[in-house]
Formats: structure tokens, C-alpha cells, sequence
């Protein structure tokens, strides 16, 4: 998941957000401006419970950014780099650039961000005993509720979910093999995405459209992700064993250093596939390479 505006750093993690995170935004803000600010606090003006829905949507977000910060530096701990982290459409993405070490390093990352969740869901139920405005106070209390049900959806045992990756380590550390504990947790990550879409469909036919639809998609998402997240696990698993040699080109072309360009793209370039040659000096020290596309 790329990050279509980037907002910063954060202890030295780049963090952006995708382009889909302005569609959940209007519709938390919505939400709350129209169904359950008016319902918890009545007779207000119309303004207060929009400017109440659009700080609950900013301070959502700040949630789930702590939820996939405490993945991130965990992740950091253990000496697993962070490409940056994204907030999009479901949520947000720690992006790793490699895997853990172990299957404790790997649970250790994966739990930490429920646990963070429900740490700041606890914090917010004592601001919001407070004696504060009654719509912060609303607002407050919705955002209990949300973070205790992001810690209880992320614990699923469905990948790309903290519950699947829970599950995959479970399974890593029994079997000894991340591919086989990533193998086994994909199998049981199916069966609560079936559920999910099946739960989807069920609700379609019954009337619940918007929520039948989204539900099935969330599940259609699990499906997917967990067939990624196998298939990747195991095409790095096979590359490990791989060497380079096995990827290289051969022979080798080379060009010296003192040819000119038109005798390069009039002599070499055209009797060879390549696009990219190692050049080097009279005595075969190679110097510097030389792409076609930069001439």
C-alpha cells in the first residue's frame, strides 16, 4: 500500500496516507455528526456536532497510528526495518522490509498493537469521566468503543491481521518452519473469510445491503491477503537458497572506458540484449556502468 501524501517522520518512520483514507474520514465524521452525537447529546447546534464528528475522525486516525506505531518500533526492536507506515481505507500498514528472526520476535510485533489499542482506549475512558462538554465527552466515549473493537477485529486469526500473524507464530514456534506456521495460519485465516462473506451475503439478502456488501468485501480482502502473504512467504523462502549466480546473465559484456558513444551504440549496443553495461578502465578495473536509457 503506497502513501499518496506523505505527512512526515516519527521516531524516524516515515508516515503517509493513502488517497482512500478521505472516504472513511467523511463518513466517520458523518456518522457522528448526524446518527450518534445527536442521538447521546441532543439540542445542539448543527455546526457543534460537525466540528465533534470531524475531531473524532482526527483523533481516530491518531489511534490507529499509535496501534501501527507500536508495531513499528517493536518491529525496530528486533531489528526488522520499517519501510513507513500508511493509513488507507481498513485501517492502517506497517510496512517491514524483511521478516523476524524468530517466532517470539514475530508475536511480539504482531501483539503489541492490540494491546496498544486497548491502552488507549483505557485512557480514553478516564477523559472522558472527566467534567468535560457534553459532545466531547460523547465523542470521547465513541472512541472507547472503537478502540476496543479494533483490538478485538485485529485479534481474528486471518491474515493481514495482528490475529493472524498471532496465529502464524503460534504455529512457527510448534513446527519450527515460519513457512509451515504461515502455511497452517492461511488455512484457518480461509475459513473466517468464507464466514465473513458468507455473513455478507446473508445480510445482503435480508435487506442490510451497505452492510452485507461492506462485510463480504472485508472478507473478499482476508481471502486475498492471506493467499499474498503465503505465496510471498514461501517465493522467500525458496530465494534463500537461491544464489546469485543462478539470476545472473552470462557472458559478461563489457565496454572500455575510452570507446565514444557512437562507436558504443553503432558496434556493441546493437548485437546484444542488454540494456545496462559494466565499463572499465585499460587495465580491467571496471570504472562505472552505462544505460542505454541515460544516452
Amino acid at each position: 500500500m503506497s502513501s499518496s501524501i506523505r505527512l512526515g517522520r516519527l521516531f524516524g518512520i516515515e508516515i503517509g496516507v493513502n488517497w482512500s483514507l478521505v472516504f472513511v474520514f467523511a463518513l466517520i465524521a458523518w456518522t457522528l455528526a448526524t446518527e450518534l452525537l445527536p442521538f447521546e447529546v441532543s439540542h445542539q447546534p448543527a455546526l457543534a456536532y460537525w466540528v465533534a464528528g470531524a475531531a473524532g475522525a482526527v483523533v481516530f486516525y491518531g489511534c490507529l497510528l499509535a496501534h501501527e506505531l507500536a508495531h513499528a518500533l517493536v518491529a525496530i526492536r528486533y531489528g526488522v526495518k520499517v519501510a513507513g507506515i500508511t493509513l488507507w481505507l481498513f485501517g492502517g500498514v506497517s510496512k517491514l522490509d524483511g521478516e523476524p528472526k524468530s517466532a517470539g520476535a514475530e508475536a511480539l510485533i504482531a501483539g503489541v498493537g492490540p494491546l496498544t489499542s486497548l491502552a488507549v482506549a483505557a485512557v480514553m475512558f478516564v477523559l472522558s469521566l472527566l467534567p468535560l462538554p457534553l459532545l466531547l465527552s460523547g465523542v470521547l466515549a465513541w472512541l472507547v468503543f472503537v478502540n476496543i473493537a479494533l483490538a478485538l477485529f485485529n485479534l481474528v486469526p486471518a491474515f493481514p491481521l495482528d490475529g493472524g500473524r498471532l496465529l502464524s507464530s503460534w504455529f512457527w514456534w510448534r513446527s519450527g518452519s515460519r513457512q509451515r506456521g504461515v502455511h497452517s495460519a492461511v488455512r484457518i485465516s480461509r475459513v473466517f473469510a468464507y464466514l465473513m462473506i458468507a455473513f455478507g451475503v446473508f445480510e445482503l439478502f435480508t435487506g442490510q445491503v451497505l452492510n452485507g456488501i461492506w462485510i463480504a468485501f472485508v472478507g473478499w480482502f482476508l481471502l486475498s491477503a492471506g493467499t499474498q502473504e503465503e505465496v510471498g512467504t514461501a517465493v522467500r523462502g525458496l530465494l534463500r537458497s537461491v544464489p546469485v549466480s543462478a539470476a545472473m546473465t552470462s557472458p559478461v559484456v563489457t565496454v572500455p572506458d575510452w570507446l565514444t558513444v557512437a562507436q558504443f551504440i553503432e558496434s556493441i549496443a546493437p548485437d546484444h540484449p542488454f540494456t545496462t553495461y559494466p565499463v572499465h578502465d585499460p587495465s580491467g578495473q571496471l570504472t562505472g556502468i552505462v544505460r542505454l536509457g541515460d544516452l
